[in-house]
């Protein structure tokens, strides 16, 4: 019935729009009624099958561009969003950790809900400049974790990553987390066995992203699984193929999606309930 509401509204701010001689505004709301329109049809009559599935793809295409315009629309808020952020209850620190060419604002969506759960504090990080090596974030998230644990008087952090967020967050518990302390990686559409999508990417960590790199090999070969919570979209036009975002064997630790696009991940109240079932698992 929601959707249904939201499709109309859409449907009307469109019209009014047009009248007024808004064009782009016009444009905008009838694009995103369109893919509220796919989202309705499959959610509620067409399921499964090869037309549905089709209309999931229609749904992504129209959807994915309006969240990427929401990750970068919203960047300059960054130096504003590095937190902490408090709930009423001090638990386990929650790091995230944005992902390749983003920022500390693409966490805005989960961050405000998982604080409303009651997790906290959480804290954002800007990696700065796009196109260094994985390592060289991996060490800045070592220095951040650092302040992270004085503040707190707490030495143990959970890492949520999107992209290649999750893998920054792999290489610093490879190679500079103390033992014991990181209680969960929580990767959202983070190619942890490479993707395809790397060859057109720039940068030494574009490269490190690639199926066969060196580094995605060391990751393969020293990565546990059982500290892993993954979150995956088959329609991910940038981790191909999607399978390279599950690790972990355990079906409860995976979460795997066929509606949505890359950026939308960060946009979505499915994986935002997701991440609250798993943390309260495992936050104390």
């Amino acid at each position: 019935m929601l959707i249904i509401l939201v499709f109309f509204c859409l449907f009307i701010l469109a019209i009014l729009s047009f009248i007024n001689g808004l064009t782009t505004l016009a444009i905008i709301f009838s694009w995103t009624a369109l893919g509220v329109f796919f989202k309705g049809i499959t959610n509620f009559f067409l399921t499964k099958g090869p037309i549905a599935n089709v209309l999931k793809t229609l749904q992504v295409v129209l959807l994915e561009p309006l969240a990427l315009i929401g990750v970068y629309s919203l960047s300059f808020l960054s130096f504003f969003s590095k937190g902490p952020f408090w709930s009423k209850k001090k638990r386990t620190p929650i790091l995230m950790v944005h992902g390749y060419i983003n920022f500390a604002s693409v966490w805005l969506f989960h961050k405000r809900r998982l604080l409303k759960m009651g997790y906290g504090p959480i804290y954002t990080i800007n990696l700065g400049y796009p196109f260094h090596g994985i390592d060289t974030y991996a060490r800045k998230l070592h220095k951040k974790i650092k302040k992270i644990a004085r503040q707190t008087k707490r030495s143990d952090i959970i890492l949520i990553g999107h992209s290649m967020g999750g893998l920054v967050s792999s290489q610093y518990f490879l190679k500079y987390a103390e033992k014991g302390t990181v209680k969960a990686i929580i990767t959202l559409g983070t190619p942890l066995k490479g993707t395809k999508v790397a060859k057109l990417g720039v940068g030494k960590c574009a490269r490190q992203m690639r199926e066969n790199s060196s580094f995605i090999k060391n990751l393969k070969d020293n990565l546990p699984e059982k500290i892993f919570y993954n979150v995956v979209t088959k329609k991910d036009q940038l981790v191909i193929p999607y399978r390279s975002g599950l690790i972990t064997g355990d079906r409860g630790k995976r979460y795997v999606l066929d509606d949505i696009g890359h950026a939308s991940l960060l946009y979505s109240t499915r994986v935002s309930k997701k991440l609250g079932r798993w943390l309260r698992d495992i936050v104390t």
